[in-house]
């Protein structure tokens, strides 16, 4: 009995966390309809891959709403190893903005969504890599949890186990599932997850196949004994959309990886290899029981979701109300021992509220809360149908208000006073809340599958719907959100944030020091509560570094500011520190900064972590004052620019025609900007014409995958995926050209610590008029010459370069600050031919 109370625990918790705070109650007649028929199948489909935007949204959307299956997609990471085309978040923040996205996508897909503790740590080049940075054991157990909890019938993978997949964590992703689909039902793995979780045995394993791993697959596929295929481009009347048209809107949401996508429409064939347990002949859900009598002889839920269906009525969808209610009765009979069951009965709960038009919301009047504070929140309640339907009591903070107040169509506000929990956390992601490095630390196992924090904050309401003489009582959570009105957007919402009473935030996140040279670096106080008064200090000095004075006082109240300066001085030498503040008061330390994520596409999102910066010592020299930006996709360089001591102008992409640029010494473009915008095509003439009169431009990494130009240099060049992963890969210089002896001579120290990697889309083939600058190469691979070309043209010089600068420079990496400088300083004068 113990083990199913926890079982039946853990599988509404993970329902709850993956579907309902995901989901919206603001169904049509239509949308209730399609929900009811999905109340008759009690199948369940995992989705594996290794990265948000890895998932293929037209089989998810195929399998949620036509086939009607449970289907969850269970991402191996949260991407915060990959680039960012809207804006400038990297790491932990970018895992957040992915982690978002995912969930936007499966807001229109009808998918849910998984994770393991799994860090995106950048480009791998196998799984073994994977593995051994990952700790193959702890992601594997992670996989087989998810499977425990959710049940599967089918896992599906995005990948095959092989170097067909490309990325080594996407092969890693296939091997893991093949492994878990054998671990999950063995009663000796992982002994310790029996405490939440039984051994669960998946009918079927297959490989979405695609061809990108299969160039003939269409031919190859023909026979039914090597493919099932699935058309994912049928009709649904009932929202009145082609499915690969809800899946081309879902894939759209993955914008920070550019995958805004046309609308598909009309059929399209969807391939599935067959990998591991019950072989199928001709669909994919054949010999798997997918009714109600899996769970016991249940044919009266069936009877009962039919004779619903039957008798709906779209104009008046309450009308279904008795007929649900017993439904919900039924199923509550039944053993809570099938995942599927809690999940079911959670859905029904939400076809319940939404045919009465059951409004409710609680909505705080503060968008920010300290740990003990008091807020008031405004329960508002509304009940849209004719059925008698009372609002029993509240429930917050252990207190239990009985109103029974029968509801109308009428809006009624129910002000409470909330107390945030002393032992509340802080709206931080709960997998930033450790230090980590290549998977996340996350204590609480029922924590590690989740997409995002549980609701925190909320208020329980008891309805009660009486139908003849026989009354109903169910609870709803309500997360306590603030609402405010913008006047483009219009309603926004988020969720209450439950802040440190102060936070700081250095204004400079890399500081640039001379040897024995001063600098000022700046420090924003914000206070969250009234009274905050104390001192702010440097804590964890590194050596060679001078900071004054030791510390500043500071008097704030609540939503104050204020910036205090700081006086820094390096020692002679080229070397990197992070230096980290913290500000007492009260008896209180404080040591955090405050990060936002904010994007329209979903809800504004928090992170905490160290107030740090980077203290980057090296004697940079310099002469050119006058410098142009086009930004690309989205880096910091140019901050890090204007710490080495340029002037910089930044340029926006459609202003280069009509800006006067031979006044610039040197101009510098971002990282993918032939990527994502025409502009710079029809620019790219005026940019060879300006190097051609003696400028010097520097282009940084572009992918050739979607690039609007055929030729971003002033000779042909031909990139590719080409790059070195390994951030301590041997760099040789091949060329002794004047580039790597003014102002600074580079050697091979200048490549030590370095961060994720060495480089990305590298040339693969240029004109002979380049000279490559650079060899480098993965432990086993070819050398690699492509990173870094330059050439002279006319009476200026051109530079292709994909080292990752845009990663290296936020880092403080001082000899990437030095190679940078050789690539800006270069004289037009060595450029004369």
């Amino acid at each position: 009995m113990k083990w199913s109370i926890k079982l039946f625990f853990i599988s509404i918790f993970i329902c709850q966390i993956t579907y309902s705070k995901s989901q919206r109650a603001n169904w049509n007649s239509s949308k209730i309809y399609h929900e009811i028929e999905k109340l008759k199948n009690t199948g369940t489909v995992l989705y594996l891959a290794a990265h948000p935007d890895d998932e293929n949204t037209k089989l998810i959307s195929w399998l949620a709403n036509e086939a009607k299956v449970r289907t969850i997609y269970l991402s191996l990471t949260r991407g915060d190893g990959g680039q960012n085309l809207i804006g400038t978040e990297k790491g932990a923040s970018l895992g957040v903005l992915r982690t978002q996205e995912l969930l936007a996508a499966r807001r229109i897909d009808g998918g849910e969504q998984l994770f393991t503790r799994a860090v995106d740590f950048g480009y791998s080049k196998e799984a073994k890599e994977t593995f051994e940075k990952w700790d193959k054991e702890k992601i594997l157990a992670d996989l087989v949890f998810a499977i425990r909890s959710v049940q599967p019938d089918i896992i599906i993978t995005r990948f095959p186990p092989d170097k067909r997949a490309g990325h080594g964590h996407h092969q890693a992703s296939a091997i893991l599932a093949e492994e878990a689909f054998k671990l999950a039902a063995k009663e000796d793995a992982f002994v310790s997850q029996f405490e939440f979780v039984r051994p669960w045995q998946v009918k079927r394993l297959m490989h979405n196949s695609s061809k990108w791993f299969d160039k003939n697959l269409g031919e190859s596929s023909n026979k039914k004994s090597q493919s099932i295929t699935i058309n994912v481009g049928t009709y649904n009347t009932l929202l009145g959309e082609n499915l690969n048209s809800i899946a081309s809107r879902a894939r759209s949401q993955h914008k920070c990886q550019g995958f805004g996508t046309r609308i598909d429409r009309g059929d399209e064939i969807e391939y599935l290899k067959y990998v591991a347990g019950l072989k199928p002949k001709n669909s994919l859900f054949e010999d798997i029981k997918m009714d109600w009598k899996r769970v016991g002889e249940r044919a009266d839920i069936e009877e009962g979701v039919d004779f619903i269906l039957e008798n709906f009525d779209f104009k008046k969808p309450a009308k279904s109300i008795p007929s649900l209610i017993a439904l919900y009765q039924f199923m509550d009979q039944i053993p809570q021992k099938m995942a599927i069951v809690p999940y079911k009965k959670e859905r029904l709960l939400d076809i319940i509220t939404a045919c009465a038009g059951l409004h409710y919301e609680a909505n705080a009047q503060v968008e920010y809360a300290c740990k003990g504070e008091e807020v008031t929140v405004d329960l508002s309640t509304l009940n849209s149908s004719e059925l008698v339907i009372r609002l029993k009591s509240i429930i917050w903070n252990n207190k239990d208000s009985i109103l029974n107040k029968k509801l109308n169509n009428q809006l009624r506000i129910f002000p409470i006073n909330y107390k945030v929990p002393l032992n509340a956390n802080y709206s931080q992601p709960f997998w930033l809340n450790s230090e980590y490095e290549s998977s996340y630390v996350v204590n609480d196992p029922v924590l590690r599958n989740l997409p995002e924090n549980p609701v925190d904050h909320y208020v329980r309401l008891q309805f009660e719907i009486k139908n003849d003489n026989e009354i109903f009582t169910f609870s709803r959570k309500c997360a306590i959100k603030y609402t405010w009105e913008d006047k483009v957007k219009g309603e926004l919402k988020r969720d209450l944030v439950v802040l440190p009473k102060l936070t700081l935030s250095p204004l400079q996140k890399s500081v640039v020091l001379k040897n024995k040279e001063t600098k000022k670096l700046r420090i924003k106080l914000s206070s969250h509560a009234n009274a905050q008064k104390g001192l702010i200090y440097p804590i964890e000095v590194p050596d060679l570094i001078e900071v004054i004075p030791d510390s500043i006082s500071f008097s704030l109240n609540q939503n104050e500011e204020e910036i205090v300066e700081f006086e820094l001085r390096a020692a002679e030498g080229n070397y990197l520190r992070n230096l980290k503040f913290a500000a007492s008061s009260n008896g209180k330390i404080f040591a955090q900064e405050l990060v936002e994520v904010d994007y329209d596409h979903f809800d504004p999102q928090i992170l905490l972590k160290d107030c740090e910066t980077r203290l980057s010592s090296l004697n940079i020299k310099r002469s050119k004052n006058k410098l142009a930006y086009i930004a690309g996709s989205g880096d910091k360089v140019p901050e890090a620019l204007i710490e080495m001591g340029y002037t910089i102008e930044i340029i926006e992409r459609d202003e280069i025609l009509e800006k006067d640029l031979a006044k610039f010494e040197t101009i510098l473009i971002g990282i993918r900007a032939f990527n994502i915008d025409d502009q710079l095509k029809i620019a790219h003439r005026k940019l060879m014409k300006y190097v051609e009169d003696g400028g010097h431009l520097i282009v940084q990494y572009n992918t050739f995958h979607n690039l609007k130009i055929d030729n971003i240099g002033p000779f042909p060049i031909t990139l590719s995926r080409l790059r070195v992963t390994d951030e301590n890969a041997s760099v040789q210089i091949i060329n002794k050209h004047e580039i790597l002896s003014q102002p600074h001579e580079i050697s091979a120290a200048d490549f030590d610590n370095w961060v994720q990697e060495r480089g990305l889309y590298f040339a693969e083939q240029w004109d002979d008029q380049y000279t490559p600058l650079f060899s480098m190469a993965d432990a086993g691979e070819d050398q690699l010459k492509g990173s870094t070309l330059i050439c002279h043209h006319g009476q200026g010089s051109f530079i292709y370069t994909g080292i990752s600068f845009f990663r290296q420079l936020e880092a403080g990496v001082p000899g990437a600050y030095r190679l940078f400088s050789n690539f800006i300083e270069y004289e037009q004068k060595h450029s004369q031919e």
